[in-house]
């Protein structure tokens, strides 16, 4: 049977939560408090003290994500960019790499790069 699906639709469901949990612990690694990763990801602080605590996230593509050392380098950098700069940061370039190491399905976004 066909199925029409976007590909933005599994990285809502699947994907940005995975790279959330990765972005909180490593925002909270480098002694950012709840509140302020919070404020940056414009959630509550209850979300983020789950994403700490592995309560969210499929830890399945979160263990996958980690073990990649590409994806692991952009989440770094974005880390920085997040503690270190004042505009709005981009994840659809995580997005992007996450779903082509993850999905393998050969679905695209107009934002892969």
């Amino acid at each position: 049977m066909k199925k029409v699906i976007a590909p933005c639709e599994i990285a809502s469901r699947d994907i940005i939560p995975a790279i959330r949990a990765i972005i909180v612990i490593g925002l909270y690694k480098k002694g950012t408090s709840q509140t302020q990763i919070a404020s940056f990801l414009g959630i509550t602080t209850a979300e983020v003290n789950y994403y700490i605590k592995g309560k969210r996230g499929n830890n399945e593509i979160i263990n996958k994500l980690q073990s990649d050392v590409e994806f692991m380098d952009t989440v770094s950098s974005t880390v920085e960019k997040i503690i270190n700069d004042t505009d709005v940061i981009n994840l659809c370039t995580l997005c992007s790499i996450a779903r082509k190491k993850i999905l393998k399905d050969g679905s695209s976004c107009p934002f892969d790069w």
